[in-house]
């Protein structure tokens, strides 16, 4: 805690001296008392203060995430919708065979079969329709009997669909069987897993199968009916009622009630008394508040199954995004062009807006420039993220569809779909991607002309590549980099590109059309403009006057952005929103014991008064609903004498229209009423212990190191726990040896081969094993920590844990807690890199954190030690855990009691910091392009490979020579293929560890 505490005073600095100067910040003065109490003395120590507009560059692993590809549910579902319109399918005659009536007949058959369903069915007042499709007819069709092919006709049963049906059959028959053995582990337990019943193969017809099995384990559905008259008689009549977990009991219930046929309805009845559908609402969200948000059961039988498909709202912002995209293709044909238009989705966190707009607006772009292409004329998405992990996830998906380049750290990159290709001649990697763009690395060369490289590749620096017979190793159609129909990029290359827009449409026909992720991302926190650059870069966009823009943030409101001074002006259309949700947000602050469980449950009423809570109110939206749990919720409702029945919580986004309700109802309310709402304790929710296996996310508006040091207190890595790992090796090392020996040994003595292996390799692990314990620099330590591991070598060891130059204790501790950050310091991030950490619990900056979509994050620690977080983000902060919607559906966050105040009236809104900070913001012009006479030399080689375009090649080579020319401690080149190597043992001799793009100076 003291640490934690020092490090939140301390301000930190950047040590990178090569940074342009408005990339440097002054350091706040450090205290002695702080310097002192974190181990540090006399040092500075980098600012988490820095809002960037640059990412990391790509690593080893980001670039091997890229050449696995992505695949996602959701993509498929928006390609489905997108193929809608242009399949356009033949009306012929309707099917009369239907494999739902074929699955009814195998239920009434199987409830026919049994007697015990039977007597339930008979309990419950129900019966099954006549239908002349039954089991007999499918399994025992008889072709001589008449009046089997006259109802066979009737139902479609030709000899296709009977094979068909048989098979459903054969289906249901096996699904019946599961749901028996599943119903009888569960009778009279009193806990279970919801992957249990994940695990389990439901129908619909299956499904009610299992609540007439239920019922028959009940005392009226299991009863004899001599039995039932004598519980009668004696007073104690029998009920429906079975022993099952509360789980299942639950699960049972939202299928019932959502499925909604005369068969669910007769078996809700009996399942549920009068009183308990009356108190179902309240009960679910207390116990049970998953079944919100994913009914398993529910899904699973529903028709659709458990495949993804967009919901309306989402369908609409498809047409919007088409719409605008074509009129952009439009005015770039005629050249005139109306007024800016700004599409603006400000749809709620996790609502896949983003998803969205990174398939479907840049397959649309793909689709205009088949119209452009006889022009010379091409549109390009300028798509800007706010994170490195964020760019590669959708870079990667975008790139399944249309051709993909990066634009990041001031780095080019083509996706290896739209590189060349060549044939390697090894069977092992048969093909490999020609990575040209490793040239242009730091080359110095302009934007535009490393475009124009890239271009015209194969005319300018294709090298001939032939095998020992002679024939070409290029692959056809693949010889050339093809140009891109979307460039993601973080915001500062986002902005060189569009500041020189008018230069690409001179030289290679390029309209722009930039799409922004989170463009008010941090605006709203006390961040002076200075320090964020990210805010400073994306304004300049924005009042650049694009034709086109699309703006994506849910931390914004339409309202809001018609008043600003800066958004006002423009010329805006809206996507529709649905308030929604895919978890809520039960919030504790710490109450400074240093205990884990000494932690108060509160919520957004806690810091208001009666006098602040309408206004208040009135300037939330959905991201702050989500904090009104269902705790807070019923409380509230029993106050007002709000019913809260089950109709009005049976989805996330009815529970967000109950909250809306609720809220309008407490603005009406006296006084007394409102500061009673204010007062509300809830001492009756109990922090949740956390889980060391799920993942927790720490955000931190101070010194990321001092974060990390406080989180591992004493459990931390030092240099003496390295040297004990040191002789331990060896210690390891010789009972290995010795355990080898005596098999060797004994393999002599029985006359037989040891399953270690012949005599010769056991000989050769063993000289291994020796020769291991001397050389050091060799030898792998494996280190871990609540954080994360990592793994070292010996060599390692050496460069940074001892000697003159060695990591401080606290750097050490923190370069080894297996997370995996970002210090912007060289010094510890180079380090922090060669030890291959993998973080189990998850730390970063609040900047940083727009990049973390982990959907296993369950819990959320916020410490704003510099008292910088504003209400929208926290919001997001937030957002970041429960994001599947799938289980853990209360998310637990943990934050400063001072963030309680965010949620008053009066909290700078991200828009309205916009307005401000415009003001300050010199207003961005485009370059005008290059004069005609200046690029007769460039356009000649693009035609040809003429004395200009060798001298451009020249000047290309010169600025990038290759690693074998370069001086020690310049970057190596990176291999052709990506993946080139990746082979076991072998993986660090041929991947270089300059992969991971060592971080910009």
């Amino acid at each position: 805690q003291t640490v934690r505490r020092a490090g939140q005073e301390m301000a930190t600095k950047s040590k990178d001296s090569g940074k342009s100067d408005s990339q440097q910040t002054k350091p706040a003065p450090i205290s002695d008392e702080s310097k002192a109490a974190a181990g540090a003395a006399g040092k500075q120590i980098n600012r988490a203060n820095l809002v960037g507009d640059r990412h990391k560059t790509l690593s080893k692993k980001d670039y091997e995430a890229m050449e696995r590809g992505i695949e996602s549910a959701f993509a498929r579902a928006i390609q489905e919708f997108l193929a809608e319109d242009s399949r356009k399918r033949p009306e012929g005659k309707k099917d009369k065979f239907s494999e739902k009536d074929v699955g009814v007949a195998a239920l009434r058959h199987a409830v026919g079969e049994n007697p015990a369903l039977g007597q339930v069915l008979s309990r419950i007042n129900f019966s099954f329709p006549k239908t002349p499709l039954s089991v007999g007819l499918i399994k025992q069709y008889n072709r001589n009997d008449k009046a089997h092919q006259r109802v066979a006709k009737k139902l479609g049963l030709n000899a296709v669909n009977r094979v068909r049906a048989s098979a459903i059959l054969d289906v249901m028959n096996t699904k019946f069987t599961a749901v028996t053995e599943f119903v009888d582990k569960m009778v009279d337990r009193k806990e279970m897993l919801k992957d249990e019943i994940s695990g389990l193969s439901l129908c619909e017809e299956s499904f009610y199968f299992m609540m007439l099995y239920l019922f028959s384990k009940s005392e009226k559905g299991g009863f004899s009916e001599d039995k039932l008259k004598k519980r009668e008689a004696a007073g104690r009549p029998c009920t429906w009622e079975v022993n099952i977990p509360k789980v299942l009991y639950f699960e049972c219930c939202l299928a019932l009630l959502h499925v909604s046929t005369p068969l669910s309805k007769a078996l809700l009845e009996c399942w549920m008394t009068v009183n308990e559908q009356v108190q179902f609402a309240e009960d679910l969200l207390l116990q049970y508040p998953d079944g919100v948000f994913y009914p398993i059961i529910t899904k699973t039988i529903s028709p659709k199954g458990n495949v993804v498909s967009l919901r309306s709202e989402q369908k609409v912002w498809v047409k919007q995004i088409e719409k605008y995209v074509n009129s952009y293709c439009g005015d770039i044909l005629s050249g005139k062009f109306k007024s800016p238009q700004v599409f603006v989705n400000s749809a709620t966190m996790g609502a896949g807006k983003t998803s969205v707009c990174a398939l479907a607006s840049t397959q649309f772009v793909d689709k205009v420039n088949a119209k452009l292409g006889p022009k010379k004329k091409r549109l390009v998405q300028i798509f800007v993220v706010p994170s490195k992990e964020v760019l590669v996830s959708f870079g990667t998906l975008a790139a399944n569809y249309v051709s993909t380049w990066l634009y990041q750290a001031g780095r080019l990159e083509v996706m290896h779909k739209y590189s060349p290709e060549y044939n390697t001649g090894i069977r092992k990697y048969p093909r490999a991607i020609e990575r040209w763009t490793k040239y242009l690395r730091d080359s110095g060369l302009p934007v535009a002309e490393q475009v124009h490289n890239l271009l015209n590749w194969h005319l300018l620096h294709k090298k001939e590549r032939r095998d020992k017979r002679g024939r070409d190793m290029w692959v056809h159609g693949k010889d050339r980099y093809q140009p891109p129909s979307v460039i993601f990029c973080d915001p500062s290359g986002a902005f060189e590109l569009l500041e020189n827009e008018e230069e690409f449409k001179q030289r290679f026909g390029w309209h722009f059309l930039p799409v922004i992720d989170e463009f008010v991302a941090t605006a709203d926190c006390k961040f002076t403009l200075e320090e964020n650059q990210y805010i400073r870069t994306l304004n300049r966009i924005i009042t650049m006057g694009c034709p086109y823009m699309f703006l994506m943030s849910a931390s914004v409101k339409e309202q809001q952005m018609r008043q600003s001074s800066m958004f006002g002006p423009m010329n805006l259309e809206f996507a529709p929103t649905v308030a929604s949700t895919n978890s809520l947000t039960q919030m504790f602050v710490d109450n400074g014991s240093g205990r884990e469980d000494d932690k108060s449950a509160v919520h957004p009423f806690s810091a208001l008064t009666a006098n602040n809570i309408d206004a208040s109110i009135a300037s939330w939206d959905e991201t702050q609903h989500r904090c009104i749990t269902p705790t807070i919720l019923i409380k509230i409702c029993k106050k007002l004498g709000f019913t809260l029945e089950w109709e009005r919580v049976r989805s996330p986004q009815k529970y967000m229209k109950t909250v809306q309700d609720v809220l309008d109802l407490i603005k009406g309310c006296p006084m007394e009423v409102k500061q009673w709402i204010c007062n509300i304790n809830l001492s009756d929710v109990a922090v949740q212990t956390m889980d060391k296996r799920a993942k927790t996310l720490t955000l931190t508006s101070g010194s990321l190191m001092y974060e990390i040091l406080g989180m591992l207190g004493e459990k931390r890595i030092t240099i003496d726990t390295i040297k004990q790992e040191q002789k331990d090796y060896v210690i390891h090392a010789n009972k290995e040896i010795a355990k080898l020996e005596k098999e060797i040994e004994l393999a002599k003595r029985d006359k037989e081969r040891s399953r270690e292996g012949s005599a010769d390799e056991i000989k050769a692990r063993i000289e291994f094993l020796k020769n291991s314990k001397t050389m050091v620099e060799e030898q792998i330590y494996y280190l871990s920590t609540d954080i994360g591991s990592v793994s070292i070598s010996g060599k390692w060891v050496r460069d940074y844990a001892e000697g003159h130059d060695a990591l401080t204790p606290d750097e050490l501790a923190a370069v080894l807690s297996g997370a995996e950050v970002f210090f912007d310091d060289p010094r510890l991030d180079e380090p922090l890199r060669r030890a291959n950490p993998k973080q189990v619990q998850i730390i970063d900056t609040i900047s940083s954190m727009y990049g973390r979509n982990d959907p296993r994050v369950q819990n959320v620690v916020v410490h704003d030690s510099e008292h910088r977080i504003g209400l929208d983000t926290l919001a997001q902060a937030f957002a970041r855990a429960g994001r599947s919607g799938v289980k853990n559906c209360v998310v637990m966050a943990i934050i400063d009691p001072h963030l309680l105040e965010c949620f008053r009236a009066g909290s700078a809104s991200s828009v309205s910091k916009m307005d401000i900070y415009i003001k300050d913001t010199p207003k961005a012009e485009r370059k005008r392009a290059p004069k005609q006479e200046d690029t007769k030399e460039e356009a000649a080689a693009e035609t040809d490979t003429s004395a200009g375009a060798k001298d451009d090649n020249k000047a290309a080579d010169s600025a990038t020579k290759p690693a074998d020319t370069k001086e020690g401690g310049e970057e190596e080149e990176v291999p052709d293929d990506w993946a080139a190597g990746l082979d076991g043992e072998d993986e660090e001799a041929e991947v270089p560890d300059d992969w991971a793009a060592e971080e910009e100076g």
